[in-house]
């Protein structure tokens, strides 16, 4: 059996219960959980009634856009190339937000062709080792820190690509070539780049702060709406901009493609416990991960410009950021607000949560993946620092290396149980997507190919009886079957 279970359904946290009581208690009061938009029930929604949004990422761009387009509005491109939402008097007014306040940035338009391979210069699976054995040489952990050791290899790849493309649009190829060779020669430490940057005429360009770019409001005040709402589209409007230059010709939209580029060495660095436990839950997964989603998994460079559109029609309102969402029982609405911007209180009666749930065996909703845990069949996995006994339960089904065989509750990899994709997320790294480019198995197609591999080589001979593992029966009995 292979798992390949997809983005999961989770028991309701408490939040979750409290936002579902209340919707319980008052009449065509709803609360939709997060889920992907084709699996929600948008078209029972009443026509006029304001619905809230929790969450502005790629689900937002959905929901945003069954709501709208979907309920027959269109969009007109002005004589500027600008967009204007003309509205069919079906949609509801949305309130969205999120703790950023920025609906996803856009990606830069695909200039790349199918046949294209980027080669890491510094952030490379050869650097990543020379840094675990200087680990081990110093410590005895092999284990690495994210912000102090992975981080800065990926930023200097990131400006690599950044700086060697502004030169190729100001002087060409040929230059661009030169500048990218005394780069990588300086090694990319600031005080070696810092002269060449100024000789190369480079030394103003504003620097890349990713943080920064997901997280534009962080200390930022607004009197009003309307004030962050000028703020929010002239933000958008640049970034739709860049991205409509394209992912090789815009400087910036190009370093941040880079960062899908070197997706393979990132999962390196940090699958299987090769990060430190508390730099693997904070640094990465609670810090960098969802800044990286938000500069470099955008949407395409349309969808930003129809969300101008949509702000300036007044179908849509953005609450602001740090949303907090609340109650109230007076009028029975859901409530939405922002503590960054003054008046920014909305309430409805229709609540939808966007974000699209992390993956947790531990609160699946899934019978089948209840049973595994409880049974014994399959485990949470554990990162540990055998040094200083740190811990961090990511979640995620604990798996051997190739071919991903689950692992039992004592530690022991199974013969006939598989997992891959989501279910090992946390254990692995970014497996929500399979696809790539021709003539290239990427690291989903390896590891599909090392099951497939590894089931088949199990596969008994011709006429033989079949192989009959030695697992519990109640795990593969009545109460599964009943279950399913």
């Amino acid at each position: 059996m292979v798992l390949t279970t997809g983005h999961p359904h989770h028991i309701a946290g408490r939040a979750d219960r409290d936002l579902l009581d209340f919707a319980s208690r008052h009449r065509g009061t709803r609360y939709l959980r997060g889920a992907s938009a084709a699996d929600m029930e948008l078209d029972e929604l009443t026509v006029g009634t304001p619905v809230g949004i929790l969450g502005l990422g790629l689900t937002f761009y959905d929901v945003a856009a069954e709501l709208t387009v979907g309920r027959g509005g269109h969009f007109v491109q002005r004589s500027d190339g600008s967009l204007e939402y003309a509205p069919s008097g079906h949609e509801p007014h949305i309130v969205a937000g999120s703790r950023s306040g920025l609906p996803m940035l856009a990606r830069g338009r695909n200039q790349k062709d199918a046949y294209y391979r980027y080669q890491p210069v510094f952030f490379t699976s050869e650097a990543l080792a020379d840094l675990r054995r200087a680990n081990r040489s110093a410590t005895g952990d092999g284990q690495l820190r994210f912000r102090s050791q992975v981080l800065p290899l990926m930023l200097r790849e990131v400006e690599h690509v950044y700086y060697t493309t502004h030169v190729r649009r100001r002087d060409g190829e040929r230059a661009a070539q030169v500048f990218a060779n005394w780069h990588r020669s300086a090694a990319g430490e600031p005080e070696s780049t810092a002269p060449l940057l100024k000789e190369a005429g480079l030394a103003d360009l504003p620097a890349i702060d990713l943080e920064t770019m997901a997280r534009p409001f962080t200390g930022q005040t607004f009197t009003s709406p309307g004030a962050f709402h000028e703020r929010l589209t002239s933000l958008l409007r640049d970034d739709a901009r860049q991205a409509e230059q394209g992912n090789l010709d815009n400087p910036l939209k190009a370093a941040l493609d880079i960062l899908r580029d070197i997706r393979g060495v990132v999962r390196d660095a940090v699958e299987f416990s090769s990060l430190h436990p508390d730099s693997h839950r904070d640094e990465f997964l609670g810090w960098f991960n969802p800044i990286n989603t938000m500069v470099s998994a955008g949407p395409p460079a349309v969808r930003v410009s129809q969300a101008i559109a949509l702000i300036e029609a007044g179908v849509l309102t953005v609450v602001g950021p740090s949303l907090r969402i609340g109650t109230n029982e007076d009028t029975g609405c859901f409530t939405l607000q922002s503590p960054q911007v003054t008046g920014s209180y909305q309430e409805t009666e229709i609540l939808i949560d966007a974000r699209i749930p992390r993956a947790d065996a531990r609160i699946d909703a899934s019978p089948l993946m209840r049973q595994l845990i409880n049974d014994g069949l399959a485990s949470v996995h554990v990162n540990i620092n055998a040094r200083d006994g740190a811990r961090f339960a990511t979640g995620a089904l604990a798996v051997t290396e190739k071919p991903y065989r689950l692992v039992d509750a004592t530690g022991r990899p199974s013969r006939g149980l598989y997992a891959l994709g989501i279910p090992t997320e946390d254990l692995r790294w970014f497996t929500q997507i399979g696809n790539g480019r021709p003539d290239a198995m990427v690291g989903f197609h390896t590891d599909a190919d090392a099951i497939a591999a590894d089931v088949l080589g199990h596969k008994p001979p011709i006429g033989a009886h079949p192989v009959r593992h030695s697992l519990p029966t109640t795990a593969l009995s009545r109460p599964i079957a009943a279950d399913l």
